[in-house]
């Protein structure tokens, strides 16, 4: 079971380094998508099914639309490719970093083992709850408290729209031009 973590962690970071190197915002869109989806792989496979189903639809809902968006009013200046030299440097550069920053990490900290699950008040030591999913204990929390977090979360989304549409504009009509 581990190795099928360690194998989603990994295919992760490839594609969360994939995203860094974009040579085109196509690719880059592409590889976001597979990096939400080897996330919430994870998640899931360690137990939290509820928590990367609204992971994977915040990911897929909030931030693959703004990156829609600014692909779409965008045209790139040059044709590039992963087969090309430049972009397979920038990967394995990426690469590079994330496994040294992860070997500094994994040898100043050790492996930890986490006895506990949760956040705030459902926090704690999981005991006699073999018949319960634990990830179960958020939907009480998210419906209760948890509509402050998603009108703020709305508005962060609707502003960062706003952002990528001014940053992108094209001419002098900004996003509506035609195409």
């Amino acid at each position: 079971m581990m190795y099928l973590v360690y194998l989603l962690g990994v295919a992760f970071l490839v594609s969360v380094c994939g995203v860094a190197s974009n040579p085109l915002p196509q690719y880059s869109a592409g590889m976001l998508v597979l990096a939400a989806a080897f996330s919430c792989a994870t998640l899931s496979w360690i137990g939290g099914s509820f928590v990367s189903l609204i992971l994977l639809l915040i990911y897929l809902g909030g931030m693959l639309v703004v990156f829609a968006y600014s692909v779409t009013l965008t045209s790139g200046s040059h044709v590039g490719a992963y087969g090309n030299w430049p972009v397979g440097v920038r990967l394995f550069v990426f690469l590079c970093m994330v496994l040294y920053m992860l070997d500094m990490w994994l040898s100043d900290r050790g492996v930890v083992q986490v006895d506990s699950v949760g956040l705030g008040e459902f926090s704690g030591p999981v005991l006699g709850l073999a018949d319960v999913q634990v990830d179960l204990f958020g939907v009480p929390l998210l419906y209760c408290s948890g509509s402050v977090g998603l009108l703020l979360c709305i508005s962060c989304l609707f502003i960062c729209l706003f952002a990528v549409l001014g940053l992108t504009r094209g001419g002098r009509r900004g996003g509506m031009r035609p195409f």
